[in-house]
């Protein structure tokens, strides 16, 4: 397959050409031409002669396009969102979009809306009534409308999926046209951004390429303050002055728009400050805490309608604490989107998404690294961040077609392998893949860095906002690193010492036997492992693991008398039966419990922002409590009270059938339909602790877990110290999981402890 290989390679390189010439017109190349060239530059042994055929008539039909282009660049015509309603984030709006043709269109043209990966919409012509409804019509011309199910559009990139084709079936459509798209209850995304992108492509005649259609785009605007975040140092020296700052914030995490109210400033319960009515959605404010020990800061709006507090510990040698983003996207508003979630961020470059062109435009400011996307047979993905700017002429995939041939550069880089197309572990090397994305987005996927940890090589879990999978939630990833003195954040991070979390800023210490996460220790016949955790909620429960298995748990939040009850659900992504493949998409959950022989009371307060996150009591039947919620790697919960219950009491919970989202197409396990099932489980059965079921789900066992929690308050800091005093291995890796009551996860890079590291 030399040779085929080869002519894949050389065709890569010529759709780039093609993209170059194209791009120095002033034309912006549609992305997934790159993406198509960038795949077949980096074609390898690992392909197959029929991936590599299914490649080359990629690539060709591509250079099709481009010559296409070239000799008619306005082929495309553009778009328009008219005048209409505010574009608020997340929210449901009626407008219309006015669509001008560059070149006369006739019968068998193609009008394609493919559809938006965030927030998970797919267009329907069918009910007019529904969501996200669309319609097309034009003054003098007829269209038909079908839904074409394809493995991807023909010339773009969305993916395996179902849209709405609008085909010319009467007529011409010249560049003096119009045509219009009328938009019906379109959800909009949730986060703000500069514009709304939508995915439109025309085709000229039926066969053909699609070509992406340029659209003048407006602004997805953030929508009235809903909630409070804090900034705040983790501890801090007395009376020296300490900065926090208040993120006022929409529904969605969105920095809100509008006239804010007064916020008061308390410590430790007394009145301290104010800041006063105004339009920033991020003052800033000074406190001095004079005495040693922890303060509970809490900001209130007037009304007493928004709180949120954060802790502050005041010690003579306060440690430095970093949050960071490894990859924000290099879009407007990233300053904006980041401003008091991160210390510290970088913004590489996909590097099949930017032509030679661009890459040289960007290298006379330099770049803080790439993202290296690549299929499974290309190695996955992979993210190169590098301490001083990088300038790459032309794109860094045509220099580096993989990872050892980055040997030739000279300067200090670090290494993360992605979990959205997971990296080939049998291409690491001890000089590469220093961190591992944990988690990314919404989406958990801790199996991931325990294959990386298996190896014995010292590894650092990251996390990242930024999801390459479709992402329909606004929970996303952090990283954080603690300092040393004279260190800088890269330091930190190149040393592995940082832990992770799914969205807000949870403070995780931990050692084993002194050792800090991404260190290595030396073999001992007994390990302590030390953990203090601060939440920004309560702390559910302290897991530890070694070795991939948990060894000891804390559950700070059960009571066996309890009269509240906590359902949770969870379902994995690791790849079936440990395979190099995607991982598994997520999936809804959609049933009810029941109380057999008793009622149930309020529901517990829900502590996330995700919509899609729901439990009301059946107003029918109140010994019933309906619930939807959407896993993707960690568990998702419910609390309810529990009332007049009988002896013979006992519990239903039951799941409605459906189908796991089709966001990737894992080769082992494609998207599977989920089963109906009902679990029954006896009141007796949850005074000894969590009661877990689980079910199969095309392979998968799916778990739902119900246990009696307090009714007390459960603390945000907690303190433990484990013992693990079983027979060492010649290597074994420790790491923390912290699982606060809103669901949200810390997990802490692992130590290793015995092993050596290889030069």
């Amino acid at each position: 397959m030399g040779a085929a290989t080869d002519r894949v390679n050389a065709l890569g390189h010529e759709l780039y050409d093609q993209a170059n010439r194209y791009s120095q017109t002033g034309a912006t190349v549609p992305r997934d031409v790159l993406s198509a060239a960038a795949m077949a530059v980096s074609a390898g042994t690992g392909y197959d002669s029929e991936t590599l055929t299914v490649l080359e008539q990629r690539v060709g039909d591509y250079l099709e396009l481009m010559r296409a282009l070239a000799l008619a660049p306005n082929l495309a015509g553009y778009a328009e969102v008219i005048d209409g309603p505010d574009l608020v984030a997340g929210r449901e709006v009626d407008f219309d979009m006015v669509y001008r043709p560059g070149v006369e269109l006739g019968v068998g043209a193609e009008l394609i809306l493919g559809s938006l990966s965030a927030p998970g919409i797919t267009f329907q012509h069918i009910d007019g009534d529904g969501r996200d409804f669309v319609s097309v019509s034009s003054a003098g011309a007829r269209f038909e409308v079908t839904a074409v199910t394809e493995t991807a559009i023909a010339g773009g990139g969305e993916g395996p999926g179902t849209w709405p084709v609008f085909r010319l079936a009467e007529g011409t459509v010249g560049p003096d046209s119009e045509v219009r798209f009328n938009f019906r209850r379109f959800t909009l995304p949730e986060r703000s951004s500069a514009s709304l992108s939508l995915p439109f492509r025309i085709r000229t005649a039926a066969g053909q390429s699609a070509v992406p259609v340029p659209i003048a785009r407006r602004p997805v605007v953030p929508g009235p303050v809903a909630r409070l975040e804090l900034a705040a140092p983790y501890e801090a020296a007395p009376d020296r002055p300490v900065t926090i700052l208040v993120r006022l914030t929409d529904t969605f995490g969105n920095l809100a728009s509008g006239v804010f109210p007064p916020l008061d400033i308390l410590v430790d319960g007394e009145f301290r400050t104010r800041i006063e009515r105004g339009e920033d959605p991020a003052p800033l404010f000074e406190l001095s805490l004079t005495r040693l020990g922890t303060h509970e800061i809490e900001v209130r709006s007037a009304g007493g309608g928004l709180s949120t507090s954060a802790f502050v510990r005041t010690t003579s040698n306060p440690r430095t604490i970093r949050w960071l983003e490894p990859q924000a996207q290099p879009t407007g508003g990233v300053q904006e989107h980041l401003l008091g979630i991160v210390d510290t961020y970088w913004t590489p470059l996909r590097d099949d998404r930017v032509a030679d062109i661009d890459w040289r435009a960007r290298s006379l400011a330099g770049a803080d690294g790439f993202l290296r996307a690549g299929n499974l047979r290309a190695g996955g993905h992979w993210l190169v961040l590098s301490q001083t700017p990088l300038r790459f002429s032309p794109a860094p995939r045509r220099q580096f077609p993989d990872i050892r041939s980055l040997d030739r550069f000279d300067g200090d880089l670090l290494f993360a392998a992605l979990p959205d197309v997971p990296y080939d572990l049998r291409l690491r090397d001890h000089r590469r893949m220093n961190l591992v994305a944990i988690q990314t987005g919404s989406g958990s996927f801790e199996w991931y860095g325990r294959r990386f940890a298996e190896m014995g090589l010292r590894t650092g879990f990251i996390g990242s906002s930024e999801s390459l999978a479709a992402d329909r939630h606004s929970e996303s990833g952090r990283t954080a690193v603690q300092l040393r003195a004279g260190e800088s954040a890269w330091d930190g991070l190149a040393a592995g010492r940082t832990w992770v979390t799914s969205g807000p800023r949870i403070h995780l210490d931990v050692s084993v036997n002194g050792a800090a996460p991404g260190s290595r220790t030396a073999a001992s016949a007994e390990r302590e492992i030390d953990v203090q955790v601060t939440g920004t909620a309560p702390i559910e429960r302290i897991d530890l693991v070694r070795n991939g298995e948990v060894i000891g748990s804390r559950d700070i939040n059960f009571d066996a008398d309890g009269r509240i009850l906590r359902l949770w659900l969870s379902s994995s992504t690791e790849p079936l039966n440990g395979v190099h493949d995607l991982p598994r998409n997520g999936r809804e959950w959609i049933g009810y419990l029941r109380l057999r022989g008793g009622r149930l009371g309020q529901v517990g307060k829900r502590w996330g922002t995700d919509s899609g996150h729901l439990a009301a009591i059946n107003p029918a039947d109140p010994g019933r409590m309906d619930f939807i919620t959407w896993t993707r790697g960690r568990a998702r919960s419910f609390e309810v009270e529990i009332d007049a219950v009988e002896d013979d009491a006992y519990l239903e919970v039951v799941l409605s059938g459906g189908r796991e989202a089709a966001d990737q197409l894992p080769l082992t396990r494609p998207p599977a339909a989920i089963p109906s099932t009902t679990m029954v489980i006896t009141l007796q059965e949850l005074k000894s602790g969590v009661v877990s079921r689980q079910y199969d789900v095309a392979g998968y066992q799916d778990q739902v877990g119900v246990k009696l929690v307090t009714e007390s308050d459960v603390p945000v800091r907690v303190n433990h110290r484990f013992s693990d005093r079983r027979k060492p291995g010649d290597v074994d890796y420790y790491y923390v999981r912290a699982i606060q009551v809103d669901d949200h996860v810390a997990w802490s890079s692992p130590v290793f402890v015995g092993g050596f590291d290889p030069d």
